[in-house]
């Protein structure tokens, strides 16, 4: 029995989830790392597109210090955190935070997430 393999090395994009009619994501700008003092506001902005006419969706997602486990933020501090910039108002108690953004779409595409950013906060 043969397999074919779709993907790497067959001639089809690495990303290889172009199944005819469903769209891709491409994350144009990635949340960089930054530095404030405490309690200074802080925002990241990750930037996404689609083919196929679909429209991005995000979720931002954070990760505390020492933990590799990042869960959706919302609420408190934060704003737009379904946008593609999160606001974080007030960034006493956040130092070494990561934060991400999981980008998904109608359509079906598969979802993508972005590379990580840390928060440095002085006190």
């Amino acid at each position: 029995m043969h397999r074919l393999g779709i993907g790497m090395g067959m001639g089809f994009p690495a990303h290889a989830n172009a199944y005819a009619g469903r769209p891709v994501i491409s994350i144009d700008t990635q949340p960089t790392d930054e530095s404030v003092s405490a309690p200074d506001p802080v925002q990241f902005v990750c930037e996404a597109s689609a083919t196929e006419g679909a429209t991005p969706a995000y979720q931002w997602l954070g990760a505390p210090p020492d933990d590799v486990a990042f869960t959706p933020v919302s609420g408190g501090v934060y704003s737009g955190e379904d946008s593609d910039t999160i606001e974080i108002s007030n960034s006493t108690g956040l130092d070494g935070w990561r934060y991400r953004c999981k980008v998904t779409t109608t359509g079906g595409a598969t979802p993508v997430r972005s590379n990580d950013a840390l928060l440095t906060v002085e006190a």
